[in-house]
């Protein structure tokens, strides 16, 4: 369990993860597999939202979107942060064009090891 300091530290406006990187931008993720390796949660204007560091960029952190973070609170409520930050999260973002033409980005957490990865 985090201590009273480190616990209040969350209700912030930064995440400890966040201290000593810089904001990466989403954009540089997508098309490849990233192992998500910690994570927490900020609350905005617009609700709460995932922000997260991953192994291959270590000296960055991302501001995940609406789905990597409904994704990532189901996972945190039932009981699997421990899992995650011991064996991180391998998933890979695509932006992709919906049937009324809006840009998302999809999530995709069954990918395998391309060549070159």
């Amino acid at each position: 369990m985090k201590s009273l300091k480190e616990r209040l530290k969350d209700f912030g406006s930064n995440l400890a993860l966040m201290e000593g990187r810089t904001k990466g931008d989403c954009k540089e993720l997508e098309g490849k597999i990233i192992t998500i390796s910690d994570y927490g949660f900020l609350t905005g204007t617009n609700g709460e939202y995932v922000v997260f560091i991953c192994k291959e960029i270590d000296d960055s952190f991302y501001f995940g979107g609406s789905v990597l973070t409904q994704s990532f609170r189901i996972l945190d409520d039932e009981g699997y942060r421990e899992s995650i930050l011991t064996e991180g999260v391998r998933l890979k973002l695509e932006e992709k064009r919906s049937k009324n033409g809006r840009n998302y980005v999809s999530v995709n957490f069954n990918v395998e090891d391309e060549p070159g990865e």
